[in-house]
């Protein structure tokens, strides 16, 4: 599954990609918990936007998990106020752990 991202990722990127980058887009799976759909977007987005750098990458990633994470503890703190709407975010993120507490809090 992550050797087509990582294809996906060189085909964006227009090069091999490295030891460094390859750890970084491993950490975006494994820490902050991006699905390969997000990942293969984070990318797209960036590469849109004129950077091919995995630095930019790293760091728009850092950026859109801290928002995700302030949007998840907002939820866990008013649980009743969890709508279809941020649900439907979150599943597209990929972030299916993230709605299986936030269901399981409103009940």
């Amino acid at each position: 599954m992550l050797f087509r991202y990582f294809f996906v990722a060189e085909q964006y990127l227009g090069k091999a990609l490295s030891p460094i980058e390859i750890n970084k887009l491993l950490y975006f799976y494994d820490e902050l918990h991006f699905s390969t759909d997000l990942m293969e977007y984070l990318i797209e987005y960036c590469v849109s936007k004129g950077s091919h750098s995995i630095r930019y990458i790293e760091t728009v990633a850092l950026s859109w998990a801290d928002r995700i994470s302030q949007l998840l503890n907002r939820q866990r703190r008013q649980p009743l106020h969890t709508t279809k709407i941020t649900l439907r975010f979150c599943a597209r993120l990929g972030l299916k752990t993230e709605i299986r507490l936030m269901k399981k809090s409103a009940t």
